[in-house]
Order: C-alpha cells, then sequence, then structure tokens
C-alpha cells in the first residue's frame, strides 16, 4: 500500500506519539489483510488507525484504496480528500483520488489529480501512464502520445507505457507500430495477456488491409 507523500505537513496538527505508533501498527496490520484479499478486514484496521489518529493521513489514504477496491468510489474521494487535508503534498493520496475519478467515468476531474500528483512526484510514472490512459478516452490522440513518449523516454522498461502506446495506435489505424509496441511490452513481460490478445488483432488487419 502508500507509503507518505514527498513533502511533508509542517503545520498539521500534534501527533500524540502513542497514537501514531498504534496507527502506524494497525495500518501495517490492515496492508497485510488488504494484501490477502481480506478488503473488509483492512478496512476495520485503517478505521481504528484513524481512530487512534485522526491525521494519520496514509490510514486515510489506504482505506480510500480499500473503498475504491469495493467500487464504493465516492467514499473513496472523500478518504483521499482527508489525506491531501492532512498533507497537500501526499502525491499517492492524489493518485488514488484520479483513479476514483477515472473508474466514475469523471475524466477532467481524473486529469485534474494526476496532473497534481505528477507535479508533486516527477517521477510517478504511473500517473503519466494514467494521464495518457485519460488523454486517450478524451479522444485527445496526440495529447495521449505525447505522455507515452514522454513516460517511455524515462523509463524504457515500463511495460504498461508499452502496451497503451500500442492500443492507442492500433485505434489510429496504425497496426505496424502498434505490434512494435505489444512486441516492446511482451519483452519486458511475456505473460501480458492484452498485449498478446491485441498484437494478434493487429497483425490480423495487417494481413487483410483493415
Amino acid at each position: 500500500m502508500a507509503k507518505n507523500g514527498k513533502k511533508g505537513n509542517k503545520n498539521g496538527p500534534k501527533r500524540s506519539s502513542s497514537g501514531v505508533e498504534e496507527a502506524k501498527t494497525l495500518t501495517i496490520e490492515g496492508d497485510l489483510k488488504f494484501k490477502n484479499k481480506d478488503v473488509d478486514g483492512a478496512i476495520k484496521c485503517y478505521e481504528l488507525a484513524i481512530a487512534a489518529e485522526p491525521s494519520h493521513e496514509v490510514a486515510w489514504n489506504n482505506l480510500g484504496v480499500a473503498h475504491t477496491t469495493k467500487k464504493l468510489y465516492k467514499q473513496a474521494i472523500k478518504d483521499y480528500d482527508k489525506a491531501i487535508d492532512i498533507n497537500p503534498g501526499y502525491s499517492r493520496a492524489w493518485f488514488n483520488k484520479g483513479m476514483a475519478y477515472q473508474k466514475m467515468g469523471l475524466l477532467e476531474e481524473a486529469m485534474n489529480c494526476y496532473t497534481k500528483s505528477l507535479k508533486l512526484d516527477p517521477e510517478n510514472m504511473n500517473a503519466l501512464n494514467n494521464m495518457g490512459v485519460v488523454y486517450r478516452e478524451m479522444g485527445k490522440n496526440d495529447e495521449a502520445m505525447k505522455c507515452y513518449n514522454l513516460l517511455l523516454e524515462k523509463r524504457e522498461d515500463y511495460k504498461y507505457g508499452w502496451q497503451n502506446k500500442g492500443f492507442l495506435l492500433q485505434q489510429m489505424g496504425k497496426h505496424k507500430d502498434a505490434v512494435l509496441c505489444f512486441d516492446k511490452a511482451l519483452e519486458i513481460d511475456p505473460a501480458m495477456q492484452e498485449a498478446i490478445i491485441h498484437r494478434k488483432i493487429s497483425l490480423r488487419a495487417l494481413r487483410t488491409g483493415e
């Protein structure tokens, strides 16, 4: 699960050392439950962590992740807002809030969150990747391509960047280039099923002249 953001909250409320330690312990316990697919158990732990230390931004963020997993997107956004209120520089919470908005189909709101997350943490390649996805969903192909190209310039081994660039090229009818992107993704991870399937689609389109 997510850790604290890069920028701390120097002017936040005072925290009791006992409350902070209890919240940390409960958050770690929640993370373990979440990892083991016990989302309800994780939620209980995060709520207990927040009860022990209401200004524990990581617990609020991870509670939002758990609510997102249960498709409780509006509640998740409230959780992320709590984390951001405590620590406005919490890049991960901005990113996760963007994901919740994206799942709700609120693309402008999602883009705003991803942009903020990337500004706070320029190395957050997940934010840059999702910005490309959102631009593609908006029909802004040029902007999406710029995101993927920048992403792959920074991280050539980012498999989802290659896959998503392939999706975009395929959508644009550029199947030869799409295949090359899917090949790159599969060099990094041969088990990427969507890349395998879409590579076949583009190869078939090339054979049939579609």
